[in-house]
C-alpha cells in the first residue's frame, strides 16, 4: 500500500498510532515507519518530497492527531511520537509552515501532566 497510495498507508499509521487498543510496540513501530518515510530514511527518491505532497487539509488532521497524542500515558510511545512530530517540523518550519506548533507545545508545557510537560519540552 505504500508505493500504490502513500496517502492511505499514511494515514493508516496515524491511525495505529492513535490507537490505544494496540501495545505500546505497534504504536512506536508505527512511529518509526512514518517518520523514516517522510524523512525518506531510505533514500528511495519516490519519497523525497512525500509529505510536502499531500494536501494541507490532510497534513494538519495527521499534525492534529499525532500532537494530540502526547498525552500517551506510555513514555516509550510519547518518546516516538515526539521524534515523529520533529521530523514533521523539520520539513515544514522550513517552508514557514506549522506556525502553531511553538503555541502548542509551549501550552503542552504548562500542562499539570509532567510526562505530557516533559514530552514537549
Amino acid at each position: 500500500m505504500r508505493d500504490t497510495d502513500a496517502k492511505k498507508f499514511f494515514a493508516s499509521l496515524i491511525k495505529e498510532i492513535c490507537n490505544d487498543q494496540n501495545t505500546d510496540a505497534q504504536r512506536q513501530m508505527a512511529c518509526v515507519i512514518g517518520k523514516n518515510l517522510i524523512s525518506n530514511r531510505s533514500g528511495d527518491s519516490r519519497y523525497t518530497e512525500l509529505w510536502s505532497s499531500f494536501e494541507d487539509q490532510f497534513r494538519q488532521s495527521m499534525k492534529e492527531a499525532i500532537l494530540a497524542q502526547l498525552v500517551c500515558p506510555s513514555q516509550v510511545v510519547r518518546t516516538q511520537i515526539a521524534s515523529f512530530v520533529s521530523a514533521i517540523a523539520a520539513i515544514e518550519i522550513p517552508q514557514g509552515k506549522w506556525y502553531d506548533l511553538i503555541d502548542n507545545l509551549c501550552s503542552n508545557a504548562g500542562n499539570m501532566n509532567a510526562q505530557v510537560k516533559h514530552t514537549s519540552l
